[in-house]
């Protein structure tokens, strides 16, 4: 996880996908804090940045992340 326009990693942790396979919305658990706001995300694998929003989960945990926006999952 990078914050937008900035090559410093931020955060590494796991990706769960949304309810529905073609949801836009996906939960994140990383490994430390992140602020809300846009981040760039990127897969090992792809070594592709996809620009995404992060909000807080409001009934989850308190560092779990709401990922909005297209990932490839």
């Amino acid at each position: 996880m990078f914050r937008t326009g900035n090559d410093t990693p931020m955060a590494i942790g796991k990706l769960f996908a949304g309810r529905a396979a073609s949801s836009l919305e996906h939960v994140l658990l990383p490994r430390c804090r992140l602020a809300p706001g846009r981040y760039d995300m990127m897969f090992a694998r792809y070594g592709v940045r996809w620009p995404v929003t992060l909000a807080p989960v409001e009934d989850g945990e308190p560092h779990t992340m709401l990922v909005r926006g297209r990932v490839p999952l």
